[in-house]
């Protein structure tokens, strides 16, 4: 049989239907490449890995407003796709300015990411396209397994995205900031979703846990607009501030889990109820609250909760986090079996102004009421405390404390209301900005035991007149007295002075120093910043 030689017209033929296959495959798969009256749909087949620039004119590249890419990519390619995701602004090849926006389908594409070439990877590289702001849509290829970490972070014009049933892994931030988001398809191999995957995404309100996955990482739908989602029961963790700040109105806790962050749900002003089904052998719901197992620690009670509430007699602990933000609660009763109380138990409970601890407590973890609305508290029974338990509790007047060897940093920290406060006799050291704030406090006794008095330990207490070192007291920290605007006197018991950095920066006041060591004072690094030195005939030292 001889060789078959078409002629023009048949070529002609031949070269339409081709193009009328293309049209149809790229309208039934991923986007639509009907012309236009510009010409800013593309659709390149790339034969050999590598040559997807020299397969778009020059011209064209600041035109293209929808591209498909069939075939093998490599880095190079990459990194073209990624020129164009990042251009500045859009042009026709008559030079007239386009809407901003660029769809781009890789459903027929190879991604090689590393390795042996020839190898696919079925990844999606880590910083893929990130930080384009005229992505509006993108098609993954059908292959791909994993999404990398930041692959489409900060597109925040991205609406759209369609990813295959395959992926099993979506990375770190990989859509974080993405705020145009609404649509996802929901992969249903996916096993692991990491760390902020869709964080910020302010627009998105649905997406399918499917069975399989298994964990779902910390922050991974925080400030998204989700108001409802199903756990599967094949996942055993979910992560730190996992679902914080969305919508979410229930949730149902499965037979499988075997680890829920306690800010898993922070700040969601509508979550009413923590269910947990029965047979999950780690937690249990006591009235819509999240306790363990056992019901001996309290882990979670959903912001909605209001008024009083009562904690079940049994529980020993109330774990951290567990009141967060409850903002409408203004009174908790406590068991008698309660040992501890978590950080930031209570942190920014506005509300919460009474607070009666039993005799049975036994610690407090760091920021335990920090930010709450207490009035006074007693905490005399206490035997081990941690930094910031009260910074930040502006209606806080009067504290009881217990019998402490050292003041933990922050602890008051911000108590503006504080107006006095009776140190314990057996008291060694004043941490970092104990008192830093406190703009009522206006007199303070240090006890004759006291060593250590660290920095800016009482900076800004507006009302603070005068202060007394002891004779004790071996170090003093940077800004112990910055910002004390009516501090009038400092009395100081040592013949030699103190070596320090700086101390006070209010120059008004009068140092009082032992008969003698006046020069001393005076020309020593930090006290020589006082208005005046006065000699003191006696100072009392025990």
């Amino acid at each position: 049989m001889g060789n078959f030689i078409a002629k023009p017209k048949q070529v002609f033929a031949l070269v339409i239907l081709m193009l009328l296959s293309l049209n149809v495959t790229a309208q039934q798969r991923g986007l639509d490449m009907k012309k236009s009256d510009v010409p800013d749909a593309m659709l390149v087949v790339v034969n050999n890995p590598g040559e997807l620039q020299s397969k778009i004119p020059e011209k064209m590249v600041s035109a293209i407003r929808r591209l498909k890419v069939e075939g093998t990519l490599s880095k190079d390619d990459i990194g073209f796709l990624r020129r164009l995701a990042i251009r500045s602004s859009l042009k026709d090849t008559l030079g007239r300015r386009l809407d901003p926006f660029f769809d781009l389908d890789l459903m027929d594409a190879n991604i090689y990411v590393g390795g042996a070439f020839g190898i696919r990877t079925h990844v999606i590289p880590d910083h893929f396209l990130n930080g384009s702001t005229i992505l509006r849509r993108i098609y993954l290829p059908v292959n791909t397994e994993r999404v990398g970490d930041s692959a489409f972070e900060g597109c925040v014009n991205l609406r759209e995205v369609h990813m295959p049933m395959s992926v099993n892994f979506i990375g770190s931030c990989a859509f974080k900031g993405c705020k145009a988001l609404t649509e996802v398809s929901s992969p249903k191999s996916l096993t692991i979703m990491e760390n902020g995957c869709f964080e910020d995404c302010g627009n998105l309100q649905h997406f399918t846990l499917f069975e399989g996955l298994t964990r779902i990482g910390n922050t991974a739908f925080r400030n998204t607009a989700i108001t409802q989602i199903r756990i599967p029961s094949s996942v055993r963790q979910i992560g730190d501030e996992a679902f914080a700040n969305t919508a979410i109105e229930s949730i149902d806790i499965p037979d499988g889990m075997q680890d829920v962050n306690a800010r898993a749900f922070e700040g969601c002003k509508y979550l009413q109820n923590i269910n947990v089904s029965p047979q999950n052998s780690y937690y249990c719901n006591v009235d819509g609250v999240l306790c363990n197992k056992q019901k001996t620690v309290l882990i979670r009670v959903p912001v909605i909760k209001s008024g009083t509430y009562k904690i079940p007699e049994g529980i020993t602990e109330i774990g951290r986090y567990a009141f967060s933000e409850c903002e409408k609660i203004n009174e908790v009763q406590f068991p008698k079996s309660l040992t501890r109380i978590g950080e930031c138990a209570f942190r920014n409970c506005k509300n919460m102004n009474k607070a009666e601890l039993p005799t049975s407590l036994q610690a407090l973890g760091k920021a335990a009421f920090a930010g709450s609305g207490l009035r006074s508290i007693d905490i005399s029974g206490v035997k081990e405390v941690s930094g910031e338990v009260f910074a930040g509790c502006q209606s806080l007047s009067e504290a009881k404390l217990p019998m402490i060897e050292q003041l933990p940093a922050s602890f008051f920290e911000d108590c503006t209301a504080l107006t006095a406060i009776e140190l314990p006799k057996n008291l060694k050291s004043i941490g970092n900005s104990s008192f830093k704030g406190c703009q009522k406090l206006a007199f303070i006794e240090l006890p004759q035991s006291l060593t250590t008095i660290d920095d800016n330990a009482f900076a800004d207490c507006l009302s603070l007149e005068s202060i007394k070192f002891p004779l004790s007291v071996t170090t003093i920290g940077h800004k112990t007295l910055y910002g004390c605007k009516n501090l009038k006197s400092v009395t100081c018991p040592w013949k030699e002075p103190l070596s320090i950095k700086d101390i006070i920066n209010n120059k008004a006041t009068l140092l009082w120093v032992p008969l003698g060591s006046e020069e001393l004072y005076k020309k020593a690094k930090g006290w020589k910043k006082f208005k005046e030195v006065e000699p003191v005939m006696t100072i009392k030292s025990e």
